[in-house]
Protein backbone atom coordinates (compact mmCIF):
# COMPACT_ATOMS: atom_id res chain seq x y z
CA UNK A 1 0.00 0.00 0.00
CA UNK A 2 1.43 3.59 -0.92
CA UNK A 3 2.21 6.32 1.78
CA UNK A 4 -0.83 7.93 -0.17
CA UNK A 5 -3.42 5.08 0.03
CA UNK A 6 -2.43 4.89 4.25
CA UNK A 7 -3.20 9.08 4.45
CA UNK A 8 -6.21 8.23 2.82
CA UNK A 9 -7.31 5.64 4.75
CA UNK A 10 -6.34 7.44 7.98
CA UNK A 11 -7.85 10.44 7.09
CA UNK A 12 -11.27 8.51 6.54
CA UNK A 13 -10.92 7.06 9.59
CA UNK A 14 -10.40 10.51 11.96
CA UNK A 15 -13.23 11.56 9.87
CA UNK A 16 -14.95 8.92 11.06
CA UNK A 17 -14.50 9.23 14.56
CA UNK A 18 -15.28 12.44 14.26
CA UNK A 19 -18.64 11.86 13.30
CA UNK A 20 -19.11 9.29 15.94
CA UNK A 21 -18.01 11.93 18.47
CA UNK A 22 -20.03 14.70 17.39
CA UNK A 23 -23.13 12.31 17.27
CA UNK A 24 -22.41 10.82 20.72
CA UNK A 25 -21.89 14.50 22.44
CA UNK A 26 -25.44 15.00 21.29
CA UNK A 27 -26.34 11.72 23.03
CA UNK A 28 -24.89 12.16 26.14
CA UNK A 29 -25.79 15.78 27.06
CA UNK A 30 -26.33 16.59 30.85
CA UNK A 31 -30.07 16.82 30.09
CA UNK A 32 -30.56 13.25 28.85
CA UNK A 33 -28.35 11.97 30.68
CA UNK A 34 -30.53 13.30 33.80
CA UNK A 35 -33.47 11.79 31.77
CA UNK A 36 -32.07 8.13 31.82
CA UNK A 37 -30.99 9.24 35.41
CA UNK A 38 -34.72 9.53 35.91
CA UNK A 39 -36.12 6.67 34.42
CA UNK A 40 -33.60 4.17 36.27
CA UNK A 41 -34.55 5.12 39.35
CA UNK A 42 -37.99 5.45 38.55
CA UNK A 43 -37.98 1.93 37.51
CA UNK A 44 -36.12 1.22 40.40
CA UNK A 45 -38.19 2.77 42.56
CA UNK A 46 -41.08 2.41 41.59
CA UNK A 47 -43.44 4.08 44.35
CA UNK A 48 -44.42 7.58 43.54
CA UNK A 49 -43.90 9.04 46.63
CA UNK A 50 -40.15 7.91 46.78
CA UNK A 51 -39.43 10.70 43.21
CA UNK A 52 -37.50 13.12 44.70
CA UNK A 53 -38.39 16.80 43.09
CA UNK A 54 -36.44 16.95 40.13
CA UNK A 55 -37.29 13.13 39.00
CA UNK A 56 -41.47 15.01 38.71
CA UNK A 57 -40.12 17.84 37.36
CA UNK A 58 -38.77 15.90 34.93
CA UNK A 59 -41.61 13.99 33.98
CA UNK A 60 -43.63 17.28 33.87
CA UNK A 61 -40.81 18.16 30.74
CA UNK A 62 -39.50 20.89 33.09
CA UNK A 63 -35.40 20.50 33.58
CA UNK A 64 -34.19 21.00 36.93
CA UNK A 65 -31.14 22.60 38.15
CA UNK A 66 -27.59 21.41 36.48
CA UNK A 67 -26.78 20.49 40.66
CA UNK A 68 -29.54 18.28 40.89
CA UNK A 69 -28.52 16.82 37.04
CA UNK A 70 -25.20 16.14 38.13
CA UNK A 71 -26.84 13.96 41.11
CA UNK A 72 -28.77 12.13 38.96
CA UNK A 73 -25.73 11.06 36.97
CA UNK A 74 -24.23 10.28 39.74
CA UNK A 75 -26.52 7.77 41.33
CA UNK A 76 -26.99 6.21 37.90
CA UNK A 77 -23.14 4.93 38.32
CA UNK A 78 -23.47 4.41 41.98
CA UNK A 79 -26.55 2.42 42.17
CA UNK A 80 -26.03 -0.58 39.58
CA UNK A 81 -22.59 -0.32 41.36
CA UNK A 82 -24.68 -1.07 44.86
CA UNK A 83 -27.08 -3.73 43.06
CA UNK A 84 -24.07 -5.64 42.06
CA UNK A 85 -22.79 -5.79 45.58
CA UNK A 86 -19.84 -3.58 45.61
CA UNK A 87 -18.52 -2.83 48.99
CA UNK A 88 -18.19 0.55 50.73
CA UNK A 89 -20.52 2.09 47.42
CA UNK A 90 -22.93 3.70 49.07
CA UNK A 91 -25.59 3.35 52.46
CA UNK A 92 -29.34 3.11 52.14
CA UNK A 93 -31.40 4.48 54.55
CA UNK A 94 -33.77 2.04 55.51
CA UNK A 95 -36.82 4.66 56.26
CA UNK A 96 -39.52 3.76 59.50
CA UNK A 97 -42.76 1.91 58.84
CA UNK A 98 -45.36 3.88 59.26
CA UNK A 99 -46.19 2.02 62.63
CA UNK A 100 -42.82 2.29 64.12
CA UNK A 101 -42.73 5.85 63.07
CA UNK A 102 -45.94 6.68 65.07
CA UNK A 103 -44.48 4.61 67.86
CA UNK A 104 -41.43 6.94 68.81
CA UNK A 105 -43.83 9.99 68.44
CA UNK A 106 -44.64 10.49 72.53
CA UNK A 107 -41.06 10.20 73.47
CA UNK A 108 -40.42 12.86 70.24
CA UNK A 109 -43.90 15.15 71.30
CA UNK A 110 -42.21 15.13 75.48
CA UNK A 111 -38.95 16.89 74.16
CA UNK A 112 -41.08 20.07 73.12
CA UNK A 113 -43.50 20.64 76.34
CA UNK A 114 -39.64 19.73 78.42
CA UNK A 115 -38.19 22.40 76.95
CA UNK A 116 -40.64 25.09 77.09
CA UNK A 117 -40.83 24.46 80.71
CA UNK A 118 -37.48 24.72 81.15
CA UNK A 119 -37.57 28.31 79.40
CA UNK A 120 -40.34 29.51 81.61
CA UNK A 121 -38.48 28.28 84.71
CA UNK A 122 -35.51 29.65 83.96
CA UNK A 123 -37.48 32.91 83.23
CA UNK A 124 -39.40 32.97 86.60
CA UNK A 125 -35.69 32.95 88.38
CA UNK A 126 -34.42 35.50 86.15
CA UNK A 127 -37.18 37.79 87.05
CA UNK A 128 -36.73 36.89 90.85
CA UNK A 129 -32.97 37.25 90.86
CA UNK A 130 -32.45 40.85 90.68
CA UNK A 131 -34.97 41.30 93.66
CA UNK A 132 -32.73 39.24 96.00
CA UNK A 133 -35.00 36.50 96.45
CA UNK A 134 -34.93 32.85 95.66
CA UNK A 135 -38.51 31.01 94.41
CA UNK A 136 -38.76 27.36 93.25
CA UNK A 137 -41.79 27.27 90.13
CA UNK A 138 -41.85 23.70 90.05
CA UNK A 139 -43.22 23.38 93.42
CA UNK A 140 -46.46 22.47 94.56
CA UNK A 141 -47.45 25.31 96.43
CA UNK A 142 -45.93 27.55 94.09
CA UNK A 143 -48.68 30.07 93.99
CA UNK A 144 -48.83 30.41 97.61
CA UNK A 145 -45.05 30.60 98.46
CA UNK A 146 -45.38 33.56 95.46
CA UNK A 147 -47.62 35.27 97.56
CA UNK A 148 -45.52 34.94 101.40
CA UNK A 149 -42.21 36.01 99.14
CA UNK A 150 -40.53 38.65 99.74
CA UNK A 151 -37.34 40.57 98.60
CA UNK A 152 -34.01 41.04 99.65
CA UNK A 153 -34.61 44.42 101.64
CA UNK A 154 -37.78 42.84 103.07
CA UNK A 155 -40.48 44.46 100.57
CA UNK A 156 -43.37 42.68 99.01
CA UNK A 157 -42.93 41.99 95.23
CA UNK A 158 -44.38 44.76 92.80
CA UNK A 159 -47.57 44.03 91.76
CA UNK A 160 -46.95 44.32 88.08
CA UNK A 161 -44.11 41.58 88.77
CA UNK A 162 -46.46 39.30 90.34
CA UNK A 163 -48.53 39.68 87.79
CA UNK A 164 -45.98 39.04 85.21
CA UNK A 165 -45.02 35.72 87.58
CA UNK A 166 -48.49 34.52 87.64
CA UNK A 167 -48.96 34.58 83.72
CA UNK A 168 -45.41 32.97 83.99
CA UNK A 169 -47.36 30.18 86.63
CA UNK A 170 -50.13 29.52 83.86
CA UNK A 171 -48.47 28.80 81.12
CA UNK A 172 -46.21 26.34 83.84
CA UNK A 173 -48.97 24.74 84.35
CA UNK A 174 -50.48 24.22 81.20
CA UNK A 175 -46.62 22.27 80.06
CA UNK A 176 -47.04 20.31 83.46
CA UNK A 177 -50.33 18.60 82.44
CA UNK A 178 -49.31 18.31 78.99
CA UNK A 179 -46.34 16.46 79.95
CA UNK A 180 -48.18 14.15 82.51
CA UNK A 181 -50.50 13.15 79.79
CA UNK A 182 -48.20 12.07 77.38
CA UNK A 183 -46.35 10.37 80.07
CA UNK A 184 -49.15 8.43 81.22
CA UNK A 185 -50.32 7.60 77.72
CA UNK A 186 -46.51 6.48 76.91
CA UNK A 187 -46.49 4.62 80.33
CA UNK A 188 -49.52 2.68 79.47
CA UNK A 189 -48.77 1.94 76.03
CA UNK A 190 -44.87 0.16 77.73
CA UNK A 191 -46.53 -1.58 80.24
CA UNK A 192 -48.98 -3.35 76.64
CA UNK A 193 -45.88 -3.97 74.79
CA UNK A 194 -43.79 -5.26 77.51
CA UNK A 195 -46.09 -8.21 77.34
CA UNK A 196 -46.08 -8.85 73.72
CA UNK A 197 -42.86 -8.30 71.70
CA UNK A 198 -40.43 -6.03 73.23
CA UNK A 199 -38.69 -9.04 75.35
CA UNK A 200 -35.49 -7.09 75.43
CA UNK A 201 -36.93 -3.86 76.90
CA UNK A 202 -39.05 -6.23 79.42
CA UNK A 203 -35.75 -7.77 80.79
CA UNK A 204 -34.22 -4.20 81.04
CA UNK A 205 -37.27 -2.57 83.33
CA UNK A 206 -36.78 -5.31 86.00
CA UNK A 207 -33.21 -3.76 86.88
CA UNK A 208 -33.48 -0.88 88.90
CA UNK A 209 -32.46 3.12 87.21
CA UNK A 210 -33.87 1.87 83.90
CA UNK A 211 -36.82 3.48 83.39
CA UNK A 212 -39.17 4.81 80.33
CA UNK A 213 -36.69 6.73 78.14
CA UNK A 214 -34.02 3.91 77.50
CA UNK A 215 -37.47 1.48 77.05
CA UNK A 216 -40.05 3.58 75.24
CA UNK A 217 -39.96 5.41 71.70
CA UNK A 218 -36.77 6.57 70.07
CA UNK A 219 -34.57 5.43 72.64
CA UNK A 220 -36.42 1.81 72.82
CA UNK A 221 -34.32 1.14 69.72
CA UNK A 222 -31.18 0.71 72.19
CA UNK A 223 -33.02 -2.17 73.99
CA UNK A 224 -32.94 -3.88 70.90
CA UNK A 225 -29.78 -2.89 69.77
CA UNK A 226 -28.19 -4.28 72.82
CA UNK A 227 -29.24 -7.85 72.20
CA UNK A 228 -28.16 -7.50 68.53
CA UNK A 229 -24.22 -6.75 69.06
CA UNK A 230 -21.61 -4.41 70.74
CA UNK A 231 -20.82 -3.09 67.32
CA UNK A 232 -24.80 -2.23 66.37
CA UNK A 233 -25.16 -1.06 69.76
CA UNK A 234 -22.01 1.07 69.68
CA UNK A 235 -23.26 2.74 66.36
CA UNK A 236 -26.30 3.31 67.92
CA UNK A 237 -25.70 4.41 71.74
CA UNK A 238 -22.14 5.47 71.79
CA UNK A 239 -18.99 5.74 69.44
CA UNK A 240 -16.69 2.65 69.72
CA UNK A 241 -13.02 4.71 69.35
CA UNK A 242 -11.78 7.54 70.34
CA UNK A 243 -11.53 11.05 67.75
CA UNK A 244 -7.67 11.29 67.03
CA UNK A 245 -5.94 14.63 65.63
CA UNK A 246 -3.36 13.53 63.71
CA UNK A 247 -0.95 16.54 61.90
CA UNK A 248 2.41 15.44 60.26
CA UNK A 249 3.85 13.60 63.53
CA UNK A 250 1.83 14.72 65.66
CA UNK A 251 -0.82 12.49 66.86
CA UNK A 252 -3.33 13.70 70.03
CA UNK A 253 -6.56 12.52 71.50
CA UNK A 254 -9.51 14.61 71.53
CA UNK A 255 -11.69 12.92 73.61
CA UNK A 256 -14.36 10.38 72.87
CA UNK A 257 -16.56 11.15 70.09
CA UNK A 258 -19.86 12.26 68.84
CA UNK A 259 -21.23 9.74 66.24
CA UNK A 260 -24.10 8.05 66.70
CA UNK A 261 -27.43 9.07 67.23
CA UNK A 262 -27.41 12.22 69.79
CA UNK A 263 -30.83 11.02 71.48
CA UNK A 264 -29.74 7.54 72.05
CA UNK A 265 -26.21 9.21 73.57
CA UNK A 266 -27.73 11.76 75.54
CA UNK A 267 -30.18 9.00 76.98
CA UNK A 268 -27.20 6.64 78.03
CA UNK A 269 -25.58 9.14 79.53
CA UNK A 270 -28.41 9.71 81.61
CA UNK A 271 -28.91 6.11 82.26
CA UNK A 272 -25.69 6.07 83.48
CA UNK A 273 -26.40 8.78 86.06
CA UNK A 274 -29.61 7.12 87.71
CA UNK A 275 -27.67 4.02 88.03
CA UNK A 276 -25.32 5.76 90.37
CA UNK A 277 -28.15 6.72 92.35
CA UNK A 278 -30.56 3.41 92.51
CA UNK A 279 -27.32 1.16 92.35
CA UNK A 280 -24.74 2.49 94.50
CA UNK A 281 -23.28 -1.56 95.33
CA UNK A 282 -23.13 -2.71 92.11
CA UNK A 283 -19.32 -2.92 91.00
CA UNK A 284 -19.80 0.01 88.19
CA UNK A 285 -20.63 2.19 91.16
CA UNK A 286 -17.90 1.31 93.12
CA UNK A 287 -15.25 1.26 90.08
CA UNK A 288 -16.69 5.39 89.49
CA UNK A 289 -16.78 6.67 92.74
CA UNK A 290 -13.35 4.83 93.74
CA UNK A 291 -12.33 6.46 90.39
CA UNK A 292 -13.59 10.24 90.85
CA UNK A 293 -12.35 9.77 94.73
CA UNK A 294 -10.04 13.19 96.08
CA UNK A 295 -10.78 14.81 92.91
CA UNK A 296 -13.04 17.74 91.82
CA UNK A 297 -16.60 17.85 89.91
CA UNK A 298 -14.78 18.01 86.68
CA UNK A 299 -13.48 14.80 86.26
CA UNK A 300 -17.17 13.28 87.07
CA UNK A 301 -18.35 14.50 83.86
CA UNK A 302 -15.41 12.68 81.76
CA UNK A 303 -15.52 9.42 83.77
CA UNK A 304 -19.22 9.29 83.47
CA UNK A 305 -18.72 8.55 79.57
CA UNK A 306 -16.01 6.06 80.61
CA UNK A 307 -18.42 4.39 82.56
CA UNK A 308 -21.54 4.29 80.52
CA UNK A 309 -19.27 2.28 77.84
CA UNK A 310 -18.83 -0.24 80.54
CA UNK A 311 -22.46 0.19 81.24
CA UNK A 312 -23.35 -1.00 77.77
CA UNK A 313 -21.27 -3.90 77.40
CA UNK A 314 -22.78 -4.84 80.77
CA UNK A 315 -26.07 -4.46 79.77
CA UNK A 316 -25.49 -6.31 76.33
CA UNK A 317 -23.67 -9.22 78.00
CA UNK A 318 -26.96 -9.33 80.47
CA UNK A 319 -29.91 -9.48 77.77
CA UNK A 320 -27.83 -11.88 75.43
CA UNK A 321 -25.97 -14.27 77.66
CA UNK A 322 -27.89 -13.90 80.88
CA UNK A 323 -24.61 -12.61 82.95
CA UNK A 324 -25.75 -10.80 85.89
CA UNK A 325 -24.54 -7.64 86.29
CA UNK A 326 -22.25 -7.98 89.59
CA UNK A 327 -23.86 -6.05 92.76
CA UNK A 328 -27.07 -4.99 90.63
CA UNK A 329 -30.07 -4.68 92.48
CA UNK A 330 -33.69 -5.79 90.64
CA UNK A 331 -37.04 -4.37 90.86
CA UNK A 332 -39.53 -5.30 93.70
CA UNK A 333 -42.68 -6.53 92.14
Amino acid sequence: MSGLAVAETLELWASSLRDVKSRMRVLFTQGRVAVSAGQFLDGLLGDERRKTGWMRADAAGDKGPWRQQARAATRVRTLPAWKRGEPGVCSMVRAPSPENEDRRRPSQERKVPVAERVRHVSRIKGLLYPQGTAYEPLHRNRRHNLEKLRTGAGRPLSSRLKRQILRKLDRLELLLGQTKEIETERDAELKQADRTDTPAAAVLAALKGIGTDLRGGDQGRGAVALARKPSATGCLCWPDTNTLARCGYVCREQGAGKSGKPRLRTTMIQVAWLWLRHQPRSELSRWFQQRVAGHGGRIRKTMIAAMTRKLLVALWKYLTAGVVIEGAAMKTV
